[in-house]
């Protein structure tokens, strides 16, 4: 969310929206959080896992979108 709205007010370049695929992780850690708070000891185990799965594959999408931005701005 926080991204769609830096993108829409210029902030950050519209390639940056290449970041959002990381959101079926986020789903899916959410979903364990949630299964977490029922008592699944499974489940409360993989979210430290699952949330460094996502903030990794986040940043690396980012980072591949700040350099695609980049890239397309170059003279050539």
């Amino acid at each position: 969310m926080t991204l769609a709205l830096a993108v829409l007010f210029g902030w950050l370049p519209t390639e940056t929206l290449l970041a959002m695929l990381s959101l079926p992780l986020f789903v899916r850690a959410i979903r364990n959080a949630e299964l977490g708070v029922l008592g699944q000891q499974r489940a409360i185990a993989m979210i430290d896992l699952q949330t460094a799965q996502l903030q990794a594959l986040f940043g690396f999408l980012m980072i591949a979108g700040l350099l695609w931005a980049t890239w397309a701005m170059m003279p050539r």
